[in-house]
C-alpha cells in the first residue's frame, strides 16, 4: 500500500515522461502485492465459506473501476484510428516468448511463484476459465456498447457514463442478495444463473430494431451487468475454497490474473472484430457470438456442482 501510494503521488508530480511511466511501473507492483494479499485475508478472516461468500459480495471493490470508463473509452477511440504498427505486433511476440519461458520456468523451479499443481484442480482450472471468459464478455459488451451510444447515438461521454447506471446501480443494490443466493441454493447455481441472465441480456440487445429508445438499450444492460455480479463473486469464493491455505495467494492472484487478462482480451477482440465493418452489423454479430459463448459456458460450469458437493 506504502509503494502504490508513493507511486501515485510520483505520478503526479512526474515532469517527463520517463518518470510517469517509471511511476506507472511502480503502481504496477504495488498494485500487484495488494490484490493476492486482500483476497487472501479473507480465507483467514472467514474460516466459514458461507460468511467468506457474503464478505466478498458485501465488500465489493469491482465497481470503482468503472470510474476508468470514460477515459478508457476515449482513448480507445482514438487508437482506433491508429494503423497497426510492426513494433506492437512485435512486442506481441515477445509477451507471448516471455509467458511460454515464464510457465517453463514454474515447471521447473523447486519454488514457484505460481505452482503449476494448482491447475491441476479441475474445479479450479475450470473456474479460473470460466471467470476469464465471463469478464471478457463484460467487459467487451461495456465497450461496444460505448461505442454504440457515442457513435451511433451521438451521446457525449458524460452521456454514455449515466447511461450506464441503471446496470451500475442495480448491480450494486442486488450484490448483497447474491451471497445468500448462492448460500441458499448452492455457488453453481449462482454462476449458471448469472450466465445465462447475461446470455438473455444481449439476445435482447440483438433483437432490438435500430430506431429503439436509447432509455431502451440502456436498461437492457441491466441483466447482463447484474448476471456477471451473479457469476463472478461465487467462482473467486469457489477457487479459495479448493486449495489448501498456503495456495490462498497465488490463487487469488491468478483469478484476478484471469478477471484482468479475459477483459483485456475481450476489448481487443471486439474492438478488433468491429474493423472494416458496418458498425451495427459488427455490433450484432459480436453480441450474438458473446451470447452463444455464455451458453456454451453453462455446459462447462455445471460440473463445478459436483465439485462443491465432493468438497463438502
Amino acid at each position: 500500500m506504502i509503494l502504490f501510494t508513493v507511486a501515485s503521488m510520483a505520478c503526479g508530480f512526474s515532469l517527463s515522461l520517463p518518470a510517469l511511466i517509471a511511476g506507472r511501473v511502480l503502481q504496477g507492483i504495488g498494485a500487484a502485492m495488494i490484490t493476492p494479499t486482500s483476497l487472501a485475508l479473507f480465507r483467514e478472516a472467514f474460516h466459514d465459506p458461507a460468511r467468506r461468500g457474503r464478505a466478498i459480495v458485501y465488500w465489493d471493490w469491482r465497481l470503482i473501476f468503472f470510474v476508468n470508463l470514460p477515459v478508457g473509452v476515449a482513448a480507445l477511440l482514438v487508437l482506433s484510428r491508429v494503423a497497426p504498427s510492426p513494433h506492437i505486433l512485435l512486442t506481441f511476440a515477445i509477451c507471448v516468448a516471455s509467458a511460454a519461458v515464464f510457465v517453463a520456468a514454474q515447471a521447473r523451479g523447486s519454488h514457484p511463484m505460481i505452482p503449476l499443481d494448482l491447475f491441476r484442480s479441475r474445479a479450479v482450472s475450470t473456474a479460473l476459465i470460466v471467470a476469464g471468459v465471463t469478464m471478457a464478455a463484460l467487459y467487451g459488451v461495456v465497450f461496444l456498447q460505448s461505442l454504440y451510444f457515442q457513435q451511433e447515438r451521438g451521446a457525449s461521454a458524460l452521456e454514455t457514463g449515466l447511461l450506464f447506471l441503471p446496470m451500475t446501480g442495480l448491480v450494486a443494490l442486488l450484490n448483497p442478495l447474491v451471497a445468500r443466493f448462492a448460500e441458499r441454493f448452492g455457488r453453481t447455481v449462482a454462476i449458471v444463473s448469472g450466465q445465462l441472465l447475461m446470455a438473455a441480456g444481449l439476445a435482447s440487445l440483438c433483437l432490438l430494431p435500430g430506431n429503439a429508445p436509447t432509455l431502451l438499450v440502456a436498461f437492457l444492460m441491466v441483466p447482463v451487468g447484474v448476471g456477471g455480479s451473479f457469476t463472478v463473486p461465487p467462482i473467486i469464493a469457489l477457487i479459495l475454497d479448493h486449495v489448501p491455505a498456503e495456495l490462498a495467494g497465488t490463487a487469488s492472484g491468478a483469478v484476478n490474473t484471469a478477471r484482468q487478462l479475459g477483459g483485456s482480451l475481450g476489448v481487443a477482440i471486439f474492438g478488433a472484430a468491429l474493423a472494416g465493418q458496418n458498425f451495427m452489423a459488427g455490433l450484432r454479430i459480436n453480441l450474438s457470438i458473446t451470447a452463444l459463448l455464455l451458453l456454451v459456458l453453462v455446459a462447462v460450469s455445471l460440473p463445478l456442482r459436483h465439485a462443491q458437493q465432493s468438497r463438502h
